[in-house]
């Protein structure tokens, strides 16, 4: 299980053999696809998920999770082979700002939703 704070955010990586689903048990996540070509990132989609979604990730597909609120993840995979690839320049790890979370959660979570 995958412990997500709310406003904590993963690296930008991708697996190099293992295909996964993540399956959102509690909360809400921000999970981002991207696409790199030469050194240039591009978002190519951004799923918002609740209470149990889920969605196939399939391996050497760059993405990362962004904690909306408080989640945990049931990740589901096929067998641990090969590496973990971080993006140079994104460690990401870490928690985003108040003002970086609240546009975020504005951005993406229905008004209802909000905190004031």
């Amino acid at each position: 299980i995958l412990y997500v704070d709310e406003a904590g955010r993963s690296t930008i990586h991708y697996d190099q053999l293992k295909d996964k689903t993540f399956y959102v048990h509690r909360g809400i996540i921000l999970l981002e696809f991207f696409n790199k070509k030469a050194d240039e990132i591009k978002t190519i989609e951004n799923v918002l998920m609740y209470d149990n979604d889920s969605i196939e990730i399939q391996h050497e597909q760059l993405h990362r999770f962004t904690g909306l609120r408080y989640t945990e993840i049931i990740e589901f995979s096929s067998h641990n082979q090969g590496e973990k690839i971080v993006v140079d320049g994104f460690a990401g790890g870490e928690r985003l700002s108040e003002e970086e979370l609240h546009k975020l959660q504005e951005e993406y979570l229905p008004k209802h939703e909000l905190r004031g």
